[in-house]
């Protein structure tokens, strides 16, 4: 359950890269494109760029079902925190995302 363990961000996910202007394989990428998988891992990254890391820091995100589910540790102080934020008709699920990562920074202090 992911509010007993939160994944790290963008677990599960294959992702495929190509040039811009390599029309036959961003034709075939398109194929198997998952626009709503997509989005979550865009929300996902969006809250672990906010915090200004990679692989290097206890944290964890996963978006589902409209609601966007993050840890954070602090490894100094060993406190961590779990929340959820809802991002169903917000308009702007990056920002929360951002904002949820500001947030619990600070609920960590």
């Amino acid at each position: 359950d992911v509010d007993t363990f939160v994944p790290a961000v963008g677990q599960g996910c294959v992702a495929v890269e190509c040039r811009d202007d390599d029309t036959e394989t961003l034709r075939a990428v398109r194929a198997v494109d998952h626009a709503i998988t997509r989005h979550a891992v865009e929300v996902e990254r969006a809250f672990l760029g906010q915090l200004g890391s990679g692989c290097s820091l206890p944290v964890g995100g996963h978006v589902r079902d409209g609601r966007l589910t993050v840890f954070l540790a602090d490894l100094a102080t060993s406190q961590s925190i779990v929340a959820s934020v809802d991002l169903v008709g917000s308009g702007d699920d990056i920002g929360i995302a951002r904002r949820a990562a500001r947030e619990a920074q600070a609920a960590l202090g």
